[in-house]
């Protein structure tokens, strides 16, 4: 047998070292792109809140083509997914019960929908009905990223940057009933 250039065994505990390197090379490539979504809007406001962080809620029609939200094309290019992991990030299906609720709370009536708060998560920043291209992803991710409350927009805002005060909050999981709060209308430019 040819000696080799390299004194590494071929197997290390059972597992061939091609298969080792396969599997770093992968994980180096995709390790990275992976971006969790909650399925629980309560819980990832109140995360949120806690973290600071802006939250993006994407409410979607997983029956319908046109209403299901392209995640994959979303997540394929890294300066999203490194835009999107400064938000804390929800995802809800208007075919479950909970997701109608929060359609129903945000005013959605087109799939999918995007909402984007402040990072108290006490007013919406950003508001879109249907797809979105990822020109308009990667713009809004970026200029909304800083969560940035209406209180501290001052003049330099942007004339297209509109703050509603959110009028109803859902704070319960599913169930035989729900806690919505009312916050009394809108709040600066609509």
């Amino acid at each position: 047998m040819p000696e080799r250039p390299f004194p590494f065994p071929e197997r290390v505990k059972g597992v061939d070292l091609m298969q080792l390197m396969l599997i770093a090379v992968l994980a180096a490539t995709t390790g990275g792109q992976s971006l969790e979504w909650s399925r629980h809007y309560a819980n990832a406001k109140t995360q949120a809140a806690a973290e600071q962080r802006p939250l993006l809620v994407v409410v979607e029609d997983s029956t319908s083509p046109n209403g299901r939200f392209a995640v994959d094309q979303l997540a394929s290019k890294k300066s999203h997914v490194d835009l999107l992991k400064k938000y804390r990030l929800c995802r809800m299906d208007v075919n479950t019960a909970y997701g109608r609720r929060v359609a129903e709370a945000f005013d959605a009536d087109t799939f999918p929908m995007t909402v984007i708060t402040d990072k108290t998560t006490q007013y919406i920043t950003f508001r879109a009905h249907g797809s979105m291209n990822p020109e308009l992803w990667q713009r809004t991710l970026a200029s909304r990223a800083a969560g940035a409350n209406p209180s501290s927009a001052g003049s330099g805002s942007s004339a297209n940057s509109q703050r509603i005060e959110t009028q109803k909050i859902i704070t319960d999981w599913p169930g035989s009933s729900i806690s919505v709060q009312q916050n009394g209308g809108f709040s600066g430019r609509t």
